[in-house]
């Protein structure tokens, strides 16, 4: 790509963002979201770092004039949490339809009101400079300086510490250093032998749940980010440790990405957020992050990567109006596009450097044993899989382990998206490529429906809030049908009696590099398990195929078994010792009554 394409493109992409912003702000300065009729503080505020990066390439005035009055603004939603009696960015947590917590929103102001007054101080008029400090004393001494050193969930003790880390190094403040490079240490602390952030750590009250403590495809890369942040703005140098936990961090950021550069929703422990197919809302923290690991840990190969997500990412920018889309494709997800387009700030900082349309790097896979996910990469396919994961609830937890095949994407040649070969909806029961195991005793799928709805009551309720603002939003149609589909059908789907090999929470994986053995057993949709079911899947990374050996071993079992024949596993062989099995069309299927019974299913995936 041409210099002057490239160029023109990185205007496109910053006039788009802040143009959208712009338009739906009301002549008293007020940016209030039309779906949660709200005013994001904490979101409206990174206008002004957008407007910056804007005035830097074009020098026209009017852009420090809106940035001036964006932060003007945010001084004015400076007030008293209620209940803690601190200083904070309104509304925070205060209003529960800003979807955000004090400490996020401080964070994001702080920050941004740092670095304009640091990088542009000529935009301001008289006594506006000291406002803007006093501000920052106050928000910072009396609150976001704790939230940054003290706050149990990763990502907001982060968010914070991006902000007491900009302020501090504003106003030559040591101890507001100390308080962001503790909150650092100890994110890094919390990630996973293998580099994976939790959405939130299991050892906090506010892990109420265990499938909170699992992966999320969303958040992760707020860790490695927001840590390299604050080193950079604050000039702090990375010794070994933190070095190795970042690196570990940023690969298993790559690891996460499907072939089309997307990061898989089987993944995402807070699942109720997500209603379409997958989400780039995150991209421009994967892009920052990706883009400053490369500079600080003298790593390329992280640069080109974050160039592939910048590409995916500016794909879903909208070309009516320039705003962000978290994807295309059906599904009205819960944030709301104040949040993406306002998020793509943090795109804004490293998008000069981030080299687009550059060439792919060498294909790497990627093992990470700890979280059970496994990221294969050949020249003509992409492949992620996943063997242990966290239970899951109505709301909480990934979905699709136990040696699943999660995503298989074949490139197609000349630069655009692959195919996805496996593509399934989550917390499906009936997977294919997933052997089912029906007991021949137990309750009926009536009374373990019953059971779950009274046992999920509190996750019921706030599907209920979340239909509230799906009314309040103006689609009718949609809060009438949420609760119906996460409430009534969702649970009735998992109350099923058949236990599966996906919903196994307790599955083992070893890879040599060229195959992976996936062994474990079939359970219910919370990870219990059935015992005397055993299964082990192999698969095999060819050049140009996955091939599979998937078998499920019943002991002393009565029960009825199933297994869907994926459409794109070709060259099928079956055997079965012990019982006899039929086949409908792609569904095999055998009545298993005690004894020894081995069903096989080995076929490739061609690519």
């Amino acid at each position: 790509m041409r210099l002057v394409d490239q160029v023109s493109l990185r205007l496109g992409v910053l006039r788009g963002l802040a143009r959208w912003l712009d338009k739906r702000t009301g002549p008293d300065g007020a940016l209030r979201c039309r779906r949660h009729r709200v005013e994001h503080t904490g979101k409206n505020v990174y206008g002004a770092l957008l407007h910056l990066e804007l005035w830097r390439y074009t020098r026209d005035e009017e852009h420090l004039e809106r940035a001036r009055a964006i932060v003007l603004r945010t001084l004015s939603m400076l007030g008293e949490d209620p209940d803690s009696k601190v200083p904070v960015f309104l509304p925070g947590r205060v209003d529960p339809r800003n979807a955000s917590t004090n400490a996020i929103d401080g964070g994001a102001c702080a920050d941004t009101l740092a670095t304009v007054l640091d990088e542009c101080p000529q935009m301001f008029r008289g006594d506006e400079p000291v406002r803007v400090r006093d501000a920052l004393e106050s928000h910072v001494q009396g609150y976001l300086r704790h939230a940054a050193r003290e706050r149990p969930i990763t990502a907001q003790r982060l968010w914070a510490a991006t902000g007491v880390a900009r302020a501090a190094r504003l106003m030559g403040r040591d101890d507001w250093r100390a308080d962001a490079l503790a909150g650092c240490r100890l994110a890094l602390q919390e990630l996973s032998a293998d580099g994976v952030a939790s959405y939130i750590p299991e050892h906090t009250d506010h892990c109420t749940h265990e499938g909170l403590a699992d992966i999320s495809t969303f958040y992760h890369s707020r860790t490695p980010g927001f840590v390299l942040y604050v080193h950079d703005v604050l000039g702090e140098p990375l010794d070994d440790w933190t070095a190795e936990r970042l690196i570990a961090s940023l690969d298993a950021l790559l690891a996460l990405r499907d072939g089309n550069g997307r990061k898989l929703l089987h993944n995402e422990a807070k699942a109720w957020y997500w209603e379409g197919a997958y989400e780039v809302a995150s991209h421009p923290f994967d892009a920052y992050a990706l883009q400053t690991g490369a500079r600080l840990l003298q790593r390329p190969d992280y640069s080109l990567a974050a160039g592939g997500v910048m590409e995916e990412w500016v794909a879903h920018l909208s070309a009516l109006d320039g705003g962000v889309e978290s994807h295309a494709g059906p599904g009205v997800d819960f944030q709301c596009r104040v949040f993406w387009t306002a998020h793509g700030a943090w795109a804004a900082r490293v998008l000069a450097d981030v080299p687009l349309r550059a060439s792919h790097d060498t294909p790497r896979d990627i093992d990470l044993p700890a979280s059970g996910l496994l990221h294969v990469e050949r020249p003509r396919y992409t492949a992620v899989l996943r063997g242990a994961r966290r239970r899951s609830s109505n709301l909480f937890g990934c979905d699709a382990g136990g040696g699943c095949l999660q995503s298989l994407v074949v490139r197609t040649g000349g630069g655009g998206l692959g195919m996805e070969r496996v593509a399934a909806p989550r917390f499906d029961v009936a997977r294919p490529g997933s052997a089912r195991v029906r007991p021949a005793h137990g309750k009926s799928h009536l009374a373990r429906w019953l059971a779950l709805l009274s046992a999920q009551r509190s996750d019921l309720r706030f599907r209920l809030f979340v239909a509230s603002v799906e009314w309040g939003a103006g689609r009718w149609l949609g809060a009438l049908l949420y609760p119906l589909r996460h409430g009534l059908r969702r649970t009735w789907r998992d109350a099923s009696p058949w236990r599966s090999a996906h919903a196994d929470v307790g599955t083992t994986h070893s890879f040599d590099g060229q195959q992976v053995v996936f062994r474990g057993g079939v359970a219910d949709w919370d990870g219990e398990r059935l015992a005397g079911v055993e299964t082990e899947r192999r698969y095999v990374f060819e050049d140009a195929a996955v091939l599979l050996d998937d078998s499920l071993r019943l002991s002393g079992v009565s029960a009825l078994v199933r297994y869907e024949l994926p459409e794109q596993l070709t060259d099928v062989e079956l055997s079965c010792e012990g019982a006899t099995w039929r086949r409908r069309g792609r569904r095999l299927e055998l009545q298993v009554r005690g004894g020894e019974v081995c069903l096989s299913v080995r076929g490739r995936y061609v690519c």
